[in-house]
């Protein structure tokens, strides 16, 4: 008996953001229907049953469908059970019209039965959808995974011990697997973990690694250097190893390696630029140059609702540390730092009960960096506090205008400016 199967809800994970002032934890959810119950479902449809057990098949030696390929007829599972189910996946980001195209793209993920006939495989009540969510959201979570993960492992389930399934009022043991994945390029990004937005990708092709401004003078495979699966998970064991890259991939994802680059310059120009104003020679090794650079910001642009964004503890003792990176819910980041005799011994980013260590290498520039990188994929609005010292890094660093300002933001942004345009490029 053909019945509804319901959609589930499904937890992607939680966000903050900072509403009038205050950090407020926020669920995201997604949708999924149960992919078993939903194969069940189609499998009691009496002609979607014969479909599967009179396997159709090519006439000549010419190949006519998916099943006169290669990857079928030399499939171990196939050859086995030759009513094996053979499933292909599709996704796609679908992006609405008019204004509100960031807000309500949304990512799609269906499923189709390729033993179907493909006169009748094509038709829009024989593709099932799979899940669907917010593109923004599962992009934030990095949620692809968990969005299939009923999918791959009843996949798994049936391509090796086989699916018990009641069909017809008779339990059945189904076996099939996965043949294909077809998806449009923003798609297939999304579901290998690549840049989606390939015009300004350093590599735009997920095949190779061939960076972009070669691509209209490469013509043969034979000139390019191939991606394999081991290079890929490397790849991601080097990104995701601890909190602290973590945060820097995640922008890297969201705004690509060529602006992560321009950031990581203009930062440093900023601070040039910083300290011309403050007729400060510079130290080039000394950790704590963006430290000063930060405060002399601070007290240009303060008024009565300022707070500095970096705290410096240096007596302290290992017993105390865990109480200086204590904070409240809801209280919005800050950069902590203890010293040891001028030295930094750890820095850390502090708040809403969180703590991520940003580690020393980088000094006081390279933790504001990572600070940054956290307010911005995290989506978290600038409290009051801090506000102007981080919109004039918004603005000159990460060159996007921020619209409520002050006269000393803007006198002071001016020096900024003109600061570095003596600066050569």
């Amino acid at each position: 008996m053909v019945t509804y199967v319901k959609p589930e809800e499904l937890l992607l994970g939680k966000r903050r953001r900072v509403v009038k002032g205050v950090i407020k934890t926020i669920s995201d959810f997604g949708y999924i229907v149960p992919f078993k119950k939903n194969l069940e479902n189609l499998l009691n449809m009496p002609e979607m049953f014969n479909f599967i057990k009179t396997p159709h098949k090519s006439p000549d030696d010419f190949v006519h469908d998916v099943c006169d390929g290669e990857y079928i007829q030399g499939n171990t599972l196939f050859n086995d059970h030759p009513s094996a189910i053979q499933i292909a996946l599709s996704t796609e980001i679908v992006n609405p019209l008019g204004t509100n195209i960031k807000k309500h793209k949304i990512s799609l993920y269906y499923f189709s039965i390729l033993n179907i006939p493909p006169q009748f495989r094509s038709r829009i009540n024989s593709i099932q959808l799979l899940a669907i969510a917010k593109s923004k959201l599962v992009k934030f979570h990095g949620a692809t995974k968990l969005l299939l993960n009923d999918f791959i492992s009843t996949v798994n389930q049936m391509s090796t011990s086989g699916l018990r399934l009641i069909i017809n009022r008779e339990e059945r043991v189904i076996f099939g697997t996965l043949v294909l994945v077809s998806a449009d390029t923003l798609a297939a990004h999304e579901l290998g973990q690549f840049k989606e937005g390939v015009a300004f990708a350093l590599k735009c092709c997920r095949h190779c690694n061939i960076e972009t401004e070669f691509l209209r003078t490469t013509i043969t495979e034979s000139e390019c250097h191939l991606r394999d699966t081991i290079t890929h998970r490397d790849r991601f064991k080097v990104f995701t190893f601890q909190n602290k890259f973590q945060i820097i991939y995640k922008l890297s994802l969201k705004l690509g390696i060529p602006k992560i680059e321009r950031i990581s310059e203009r930062l440093n120009k900023l601070l040039a630029a910083i300290e011309k104003i403050m007729k400060r020679s510079a130290v080039e090794d000394d950790p704590w140059r963006f430290f000063h650079a930060i405060r002399f910001i601070e007290d240009e642009i303060k008024n009565g609702k300022s707070e500095s964004l970096i705290r410096v503890t240096t007596e302290y003792n290992e017993n105390e540390i865990e109480k200086h990176l204590q904070t409240k819910e809801n209280q919005p980041l800050f950069l902590q730092i203890f010293t040891s005799s001028d030295k930094i011994e750890g820095m850390y980013l502090c708040g809403d009960r969180s703590i991520i260590e940003t580690g020393v290498k980088g000094g006081v520039l390279g933790a504001i960096f990572k600070l940054m990188a956290a307010y911005y994929i995290f989506d978290i609005n600038y409290p009051k506090k801090y506000a102007m010292l981080m919109a004039i890094i918004q603005a000159v660093v990460f060159e996007e205008p921020f619209s409520k300002t002050t006269n000393k933001f803007k006198f002071l942004l001016k020096q900024i400016e003109k600061q570095m345009s003596s600066m050569s490029d």
